[in-house]
């Protein structure tokens, strides 16, 4: 009679540590929902897509000329060289400034945000001493002029007051210069882990074998430096973007199918293959329902552009 005993004491023992270990994990998933909880800061999504969508119409507005040398890039070098021609466009050049930088300064996301904490806490503290700059030269502005208009009588109390105030102005413009010089040096070092982090993070991505497309690419990219290519790619690739495949792409595509197509050996003429190709093209395409209630369009097929 013992041995049924102890099964089911031991029964007992064990739904008594499933529910102790079910607990603890309450207790571990309420402290990370906790607003006060460290590490990986939370994504705003819709600041994403549409971020995303933005370096979508950049890479294809641009693909003709990044697209070739970026599928063959291997090294920072090369990728830089292959993104050499997004500098025209000024609208992104924060984020295109990241992949065109030259850094040797290795770095994770998590030492990145190390150094964005470091520069936060260090503007904090740059500002009131700026503030008491500024005030302490009102301060030295108005004892030096006293000084010109004071008699003889009041002179000495002046120039005491007037020395107490240039060392105290000394005092802080040397914290302010020293603090103004760690920004500096902050700024440049968070710019070159970045650069390095985007840089490695799209390469790491190429080499996964993923599809060459400004789609994919933008997908990957739009979330960098905050969060890696992969996390990136599986967050915006959930949500389909109203631009793609956009109309600049249609057409590089277009031309690169039909330079694909001509045979090897001969010799054609290119005007005339190219003429052919276009005749081929359907006079309309299909349109999805939303384009067609937004423009107005009497049945859900347009033109072909």
């Amino acid at each position: 009679m013992s041995r049924p005993k102890k099964i089911l004491d031991r029964k007992n023992r064990t739904t008594k540590k499933s529910r102790l270990t079910s607990q603890r994990h309450k207790r571990v998933f309420k402290k990370r929902l906790s607003k006060n909880r460290t590490g990986r800061p939370s994504i705003d999504w819709a600041e994403l897509l549409q971020f995303r969508d933005s370096v979508l119409q950049l890479l294809s507005a641009n693909w003709e000329r990044i697209g070739w040398r970026l599928s063959r890039a291997r090294s920072p070098e090369a990728l830089r060289k292959a993104l050499r021609p997004l500098k025209r466009d000024s609208s992104r050049s924060h984020w295109i400034a990241s992949f065109l930088r030259t850094s040797t300064e290795q770095s994770t996301a998590v030492q990145i945000r190390k150094t964005l904490e470091a520069l936060s806490q260090e503007l904090q503290k740059n500002r009131p001493t700026l503030e008491k700059y500024n005030l302490l030269i009102r301060k030295y502005d108005e004892a030096e002029s006293a000084s010109y208009l004071a008699t003889e009588h009041t002179k000495q109390s002046i120039a005491t007051e007037f020395k107490r105030r240039g060392d105290e102005f000394e005092e802080y413009e040397r914290e302010l210069f020293a603090s103004n010089w760690k920004i500096t040096d902050l700024d440049k070092k968070l710019a070159d882990q970045r650069a390095f982090f985007v840089q490695t993070e799209l390469l790491k991505f190429r080499k996964r074998g993923y599809a060459h497309n400004p789609k994919v690419l933008a997908n990957a990219t739009a979330g960098l430096p905050d969060i890696g290519c992969r996390h990136s790619y599986r967050i915006c690739s959930k949500t389909e973007s109203p631009l793609w495949p956009s109309h600049h792409f249609k057409v590089f595509e277009f031309v690169q199918h039909t330079w694909d197509r001509r045979e090897p050996n001969s010799r054609p003429n290119i005007v005339d293959l190219f003429r052919a190709e276009i005749g081929q093209l359907p006079r309309t395409v299909r349109i999805e329902q939303d384009v067609a209630l937004r423009f107005k369009f009497g049945n859900q097929s347009s033109p072909y552009p």
